[in-house]
């Protein structure tokens, strides 16, 4: 099978690359940080035909960044998502976007609830074969923590680093933890159109996870400073997926190899 990433030096597309390559699939990627850039907004039928499968990575992210950059972040995310869409409706190429699982009033929110509702409107009025693919908290090797404030990245950095953990809010807030690995395969394995929640159905308190941090990297578990919420993010939040899939790896495992990555990588 012949699949394309588009974002394929990010983080879901390295992962997506590494086990495509594993199964014996020909994989190729674009990606704004290649040596010729690739910008989504430039795409075209062409760059896309003869593929059997476009998985749709690009995208800027972040959750305060967006305000200061809210052109781009809606140029990239949404009217970027519309050109890979209409460019998969010409070559009529099976495609899978990655959504958001929550609808926080800030700019990279926003743009991918809209590009989410672009593939919905491509799916039931051109009849294009979409997976829509909701995830949840993602983590693991590979996902940075410079610039991007990530509960995981940043959590485990600062553990390594003795720093203080910072939480915003109380830190009774909700996350569904998932591994990537898991999540890649699962895109991998899942070709069906449609929509498709990918997360494993067990709420955890941000607080409770930098515990489980410090665990995994056999550390104590810090004091932890609250802060006020970040702009663009609700008082309280759940992200708890309504169906679980099939977790291949147990979620202490997933974050012991999470943390031997942070601890090999940061300088």
């Amino acid at each position: 099978m012949r699949i394309l990433i588009l974002g394929g030096k990010g983080f879901l597309g390295r992962h997506m690359q590494e086990q495509a390559e594993a199964r014996g699939y020909s994989v190729s990627s674009l990606d704004i940080a290649d040596e010729k850039p690739f910008d989504v907004n430039g795409i075209t039928p062409k760059d896309i035909d003869g593929f059997d499968h476009v998985y749709h990575f690009a995208a800027l992210v972040g959750t305060d960044r967006g305000f200061e950059e809210s052109v781009a972040v809606l140029e990239t995310n949404t009217i970027g998502t519309l050109k890979v869409l209409e460019a998969a409706r010409v070559a009529q190429v099976l495609m899978t976007f990655v959504g958001l699982n929550n609808t926080w009033l800030n700019p990279y929110s926003i743009s991918k609830n809209a590009a989410m509702q672009l593939c919905s409107m491509y799916a039931e009025n051109f009849g294009l074969s979409i997976h829509r693919a909701i995830t949840y908290n993602v983590f693991g090797p590979y996902q940075p923590w410079q610039g991007i404030k990530r509960l995981i990245p940043q959590t485990m950095v600062n553990l390594i680093k003795s720093s203080p953990i910072t939480l915003y809010g109380d830190g009774l807030q909700t996350v569904d933890l998932v591994y990537v690995v898991d999540v890649v395969n699962a895109l991998l394995d899942n070709r069906a159109s449609g929509i498709f929640h990918y997360g494993s159905g067990v709420a955890r308190a941000v607080k409770d996870v930098v515990a489980l941090c410090a665990e995994a990297l056999s550390v104590p578990c810090p004091n932890i400073l609250f802060q006020q919420k970040r702009l663009g993010e609700p008082e309280k939040s759940i992200s708890l997926s309504p169906s679980a899939m099939e977790l291949q790896t147990p979620i202490f495992e997933s974050l012991q190899a999470t943390a031997s990555w942070y601890k090999k990588s940061i300088p």
